[in-house]
């Protein structure tokens, strides 16, 4: 029997394609939605990216023109400060709130005219994703987890790590996206970048970057903007050694010319004289193995290089620019005197030693050494403001202080001797030189002193041995006829510095100089012994404590290497521009 098969109805038919449209649906709009969000969340985080990026960029381009740039806490600056309490004489890269408290990254900028602050946006500082909506947050820290940053610091290195992060909620569902980028920054034109003094806490509590385009000027303590810098340097003998042997911590080596190209460095040792005597010292057929070039030689950085060279490359590539490149900044009129002492002082005009004075049997004559003898010396004054005055100042350093090698000092049987230590009349010298400079008016006044060893000689009163020329005071009153130095003691040497330094013979009264700064330049401990370095105190029978014993300012620090002594130039500097108000960065908020 045929039967006959039943179709769909077409009720049936109609709940059919409802229930397949129904389902199709559904997937369609499940691919449409993990679409979207697969779109959003790939534009989300090309947006945070982007927006990291352009806030660094924009930072490094408003950087790069700065002079200098501090880095403040709370103490100067908070988010939701009223921007007049501000130190108007420095910008500000920090974040701030908009009127619906949204933080966001801001270049802070005073206007002279209306005189007060712009809040300018950075570019990516109120970003919002493009597809959601939702705001971009950014944070800024400084040195984060950097346990480098010190070292940073003093190279002018900024470091800065910058995070967005986006919460965008795309279909109910959360999206976080979050990107960071860090990067050590190096500022073509800072001098400096300090931690604020007025800062409370560490680098975590960092609040803003405070920066200027070299429009501060000085005179911030009342400085009419001249200042006096007297510097003073020891080309004694043991200038021409290394800064240390290698091989013996405990002494110096002295580089000998071994063949064509070729130079070995002598060591201390007990060697057999002409005169068949056994001698303690050095002598060219007792060198260490190692070979050094000329280049080697004349390469500051070198261990074979003499301290002459070292101290040359730090003067002319380090502290004279600095002090140059802060003159010109800051619009300061400099007035610098540089000279030279071993025995005696060196007479750049005559490349001679000299005890020559003022006015030998005038005693009306105030000083040793006048302004205008320091000046035919060659001594100065020298505009270090200029660039005419910066190469001059160079040139005298290499040239006529002679801090270089000369090869032919090397190629001999020993070590050129000749040349004592007599820091106590290079100290006199100084100071008469900032004495004469505060007579002329000069109210910022600094000195720098540079040695190598202990002091060997003082200066005594030629017609009158026994009597060391302690002030031109000292020597009119006794009628003294001329000066010279004594025989080696560096005993009587640190007794001629207490006693010329002390109040008595008004060489060193309180306020001569703001400060005074020494270096204790060698690899050897003894021989900066008597500088006085706190470690941590200043022990009393040093040079340092001598210059302190009236009630005045010092800084004693000791270098041991080329990158030492430049690292103490660069103090130097900085300390110098702090005192003038130059440096000191923005004061607490009003």
């Amino acid at each position: 029997m045929n039967t006959k098969k039943k179709a769909f109805t077409l009720v049936e038919l109609l709940a059919v394609v409802a229930i397949s449209a129904i389902l199709l649906f559904i997937a369609t709009d499940r691919l449409i939605g993990d679409s979207f969000r697969a779109n959003a969340t790939y534009n989300q985080r090309v947006d945070v990216q982007t927006g990291v990026k352009t806030s660094m960029d924009n930072i490094k381009s408003i950087l790069k023109r700065s002079v200098q740039v501090h880095l403040v806490g709370k103490e100067v600056y908070m988010e939701d400060m009223d921007l007049q309490r501000l130190d108007h004489k420095y910008n500000y890269i920090a974040f701030r709130k908009d009127d619906k408290g949204n933080r966001f990254l801001a270049n802070i900028v005073y206007d002279k005219v209306s005189r007060k602050f712009n809040v300018l946006p950075l570019t990516a500082g109120d970003k919002k994703d493009i597809m959601t909506g939702d705001k971009i947050d950014y944070n800024l820290e400084f040195y984060k987890n950097d346990n480098n940053y010190r070292k940073k610091l003093e190279n002018d290195m900024l470091n800065i790590t910058i995070t967005g992060k986006s919460s965008a909620n795309v279909m109910g569902k959360p999206i976080d996206d979050k990107f960071e980028l860090k990067e050590d920054i190096q500022l073509p034109n800072v001098n400096q970048i300090l931690l604020s003094r007025h800062l409370q806490g560490g680098i975590e509590d960092i609040t803003a970057l405070a920066y200027d385009n070299g429009v501060i000027q000085p005179g911030k303590k009342g400085s009419n903007g001249k200042v006096g810098f007297v510097l003073i340097l020891d080309s004694s003998a043991s200038m021409k050694f290394n800064m240390v042997d290698p091989y013996d911590p405990n002494h110096y080596a002295y580089p000998f010319k071994k063949g064509y190209n070729r130079y070995q460095l002598g060591y201390y040792n007990n060697y057999k004289g002409s005169d068949g005597k056994w001698y303690w010292g050095y002598h060219r057929n007792a060198v260490r193995p190692e070979v050094y070039t000329e280049a080697d030689i004349q390469n500051p950085k070198s261990v074979a290089a003499t301290r002459k060279v070292v101290l040359g490359g730090a003067l002319n590539n380090t502290l004279l620019p600095m002090f140059h490149n802060m003159a010109v900044t800051k619009n300061l009129d400099v007035e610098a005197y540089i000279f030279d002492y071993n025995y005696g002082l060196q007479d750049y005009s005559t490349n001679r030693n000299t005890f020559e004075i003022a006015g030998t049997t005038d005693y009306s004559t105030k000083y040793f050494t006048t302004l205008d003898m320091a000046r035919k010396r060659g001594y100065g004054p020298i505009k270090l403001e200029t660039s005419d005055g910066l190469a001059k100042a160079k040139d005298l350093v290499l040239n006529k202080a002679n801090m270089k090698i000369k090869l032919e000092e090397h190629d001999r049987w020993g070590p050129a001797y000749g040349q004592a230590t007599n820091t106590g009349f290079g100290l006199l010298t100084g100071l008469e030189i900032l004495q004469q400079m505060k007579d002329k008016g000069i109210d910022k006044r600094y000195m720098v002193l540079l040695t190598d060893g202990v002091p060997t000689v003082a200066t005594i009163i030629k017609n009158k041995t026994t009597n060391t020329a302690d002030s031109r005071a000292y020597y009119n009153s006794v009628r003294g006829n001329e000066l010279d130095f004594s025989d080696e003691s560096w005993r009587e040497a640190m007794a001629y510095i207490r006693r010329l330094t002390n109040a008595g013979t008004g060489n060193n009264p309180k306020g001569l100089y703001d400060k005074a700064y020494l270096i204790g330049f060698s690899g050897v401990p003894s021989e900066i012994s008597r500088l006085g370095v706190p470690k941590p105190n200043i022990p009393s029978d040093s040079i340092n404590a001598y210059l302190r014993q009236t009630g005045n300012e010092t800084m004693a620090l000791e270098a041991k290497d080329s990158n030492k002594l430049e690292e103490a130039f660069q103090t130097i500097v900085n300390d110098i521009g702090v005192s003038l108000g130059v440096f000191d960065g923005p004061d607490k908020m009003k």
